[in-house]
């Protein structure tokens, strides 16, 4: 009897859920060759063939398509069977692959991780470091089991389909920080608009949060930022605030001990960001995975309780329940 790779079950599922290998390839952080040497694996190992040529693209046979409709169920089904085997157990004993972005990963998991090991021993939880887009392609083809993400944007969609489901955090103000030593930093709140001639630091080019710096400073301060550094570590940003080489729009949960460094809000507008748990749908049942999710959300109130006596208060609403 043949036995199949799943991970290559599943890039059949990517292919006929996104439409083409380019499509799979991005999304996966694969390269398209890669991806299609896989496809082709899994045709040798079916015997029957799965994909065909449309145009320039490759598409599925009418037996692909039964292919990844099975790769769907048998992931469906596997996770099934792990939530009823946690679910059979008093003391939970699972793996959990966890990805998050920096700011979370440093603020609130280790208090989440802590809160585990004290109340569940027997939980692993493995965790990295990856941005949004990256966490959440992992999470479809099941290479990690939780994916805790920001967005800029309202309404927040993880995916074009129904197979991942979001779970809302908080909400996280986001700040300007500047150097201490700056004379507009006597004031309580900021103008964007007085912030025009200054040096910015934001993230890497093309990132959600650099996307959200540049269009606040056009649409509420009429200018487009004077960007000078990049960097996707939040402390590295507020390193260089302190030293007085820029300015920065810091997320509270961003904020770290960094000297020299006051924050402010703007008065055109509230800023803020969303934090999320992000988990695929079939794998919700999971006791594990609740466990660790009720154990993310207590410590993000702990984290935000303790920040909030660092930086001024945000006038939005933080939470809804």
């Amino acid at each position: 009897m043949t036995i199949f790779d799943p991970r290559r079950l599943q890039l059949l599922v990517e292919l006929d859920r996104r439409g083409s290998v380019t499509a799979v390839a991005e999304a996966l952080a694969y390269s398209p060759s890669a991806v299609s040497q896989q496809l082709t694996q899994l045709e040798a190992d079916a015997g029957v063939k799965l994909t065909e040529k449309a145009g320039r693209r490759l598409v599925l046979t009418e037996a692909g398509k039964r292919f990844a409709r099975h790769g769907a169920e048998l992931r469906a089904m596997l996770e099934s069977i792990v939530a009823d085997v946690e679910s059979s157990n008093d003391n939970l004993v699972a793996t959990l692959k966890l990805a998050s972005i920096e700011s979370i990963l440093r603020t609130v998991v280790p208090t989440a991780l802590t809160s585990l090991r004290d109340n569940h021993p027997g939980l692993r939880v493995e965790c990295q470091e990856l941005e949004p887009d990256d966490a959440i392609a992992a999470l479809t083809t099941g290479v990690i089991d939780i994916a805790l993400v920001d967005s800029y944007t309202s309404p927040f969609i993880a995916a074009p389909d129904s197979s991942l489901v979001t779970l809302r955090i908080a909400t996280d103000p986001i700040l300007i920080a500047i150097p201490e030593q700056h004379p507009l930093a006597t004031q309580e709140s900021l103008s964007l608009s007085d912030l025009r001639n200054e040096a910015w630091i934001t993230p890497e080019l093309g990132s959600a949060h650099t996307k959200h710096q540049i269009e606040t400073c056009i649409r509420y301060g009429g200018f487009r930022p004077d960007v000078q550094h990049r960097t996707n570590n939040l402390g590295v940003s507020l390193r260089l605030v302190g030293s007085g080489h820029g300015v920065a729009m810091i997320p509270r949960l961003g904020i770290t001990d960094a000297r020299g460094v006051a924050y402010r809000n703007i008065v055109e507008t509230d800023l803020s960001r969303e934090l999320w748990v992000v988990l695929r749908d079939s794998a919700t049942p999971r006791p594990a995975l609740s466990a660790l999710t009720t154990a993310i959300l207590q410590s993000e109130r702990a984290a935000s309780s303790s920040l909030s006596d660092r930086a001024p208060a945000a006038r939005r609403k933080r939470r809804s329940t």
